[in-house]
């Protein structure tokens, strides 16, 4: 029940700012953008392939692999930029505001604060996806041949997943500070570093290259985004959600026994 009120005391403090329906908007209209653009370059592509006199079937361009992967692709890299702009208020704003000092005299137990602010990251995390899911639907109404649904699925489930590891290194980033700009900006840099983290694994030899390829989350939604739910990346997300929290834990609970 503790956990339930600082849960609903978040939800509440995030969904009446003017803040959220910024960011929910400028996720949309990006997300809007990169779904029509991959569109019309997909019917570019089926339109010059018609002009061949070849048939749309064997051979032709794959509504998958043109617009569906590459659309949570873009998804993905938004997160790294618009989790920071939820999650950077979400310790940071106590400590400048002046009621961290109440949240830590509460009966709620240190674990109880972060779970509660986590949860409520992760649900306006889903409100703004929510929109950013419909646009792929539209194809199954319309397109023709319909596109298959389950890298649709797969790739919603991952684009969740990574949201939630994010959220979590997000706030651990939020109770380092009181300052929203270095929680956001400190975030960001993280996020860009662990998304990108594959990207020096070619010019190592092993075990690093293995380690960085299996570490970077990019990697670990590409079979999910193709279709596949693998257990490797769901123990990936988890784990790295639950090492985001127990920074958190671990700062917030330092602060208590201050």
């Amino acid at each position: 029940m503790k956990v339930r009120a600082i849960f609903q005391r978040e939800i509440f403090g995030l969904l009446v700012t003017p803040t959220f329906y910024c960011i929910l908007a400028g996720y949309t209209l990006l997300a809007v953008y990169f779904f029509f653009s991959l569109l019309y370059q997909f019917n570019t592509v089926v339109g010059r392939f018609r002009q061949a006199g070849a048939e749309v079937g064997i051979g032709a361009p794959n509504l998958n692999q043109w617009v569906i992967e590459p659309y949570f692709l873009s998804l993905a890299l938004l997160s790294v930029f618009f989790v920071p702009l939820i999650t950077m208020r979400i310790i940071a704003e106590e400590r400048r505001s002046g009621t961290f000092e109440l949240l830590m005299t509460s009966p709620v137990s240190s674990l109880g604060i972060v779970l509660g602010k986590y949860f409520g990251a992760i649900v306006t995390l889903f409100i703004i996806h929510s929109i950013s899911f419909l646009l792929p639907l539209l194809l199954y109404y319309f397109a023709d041949p319909v596109p298959e649904f389950g890298p649709f699925l797969t790739a919603t489930i991952g684009i969740l997943l990574l949201s939630a590891s994010f959220s979590a290194i997000g706030i651990a980033i939020s109770a380092m500070t009181d300052s929203q700009v270095v929680a956001g900006m400190s975030s960001v840099v993280t996020l860009l570093i662990i998304y990108a983290m594959h990207s020096p694994a070619g010019s190592l030899p092993e075990p690093w290259k293995g380690i960085l390829e299996y570490c970077s989350p990019l990697l670990q939604l590409k079979p999910l985004f193709q279709g596949l739910l693998t257990l490797d990346a769901i123990v990936y997300f988890i784990s790295l959600s639950l090492i985001g929290v127990a920074i958190a834990h671990g700062v917030i609970r330092a602060e208590r026994w201050r």
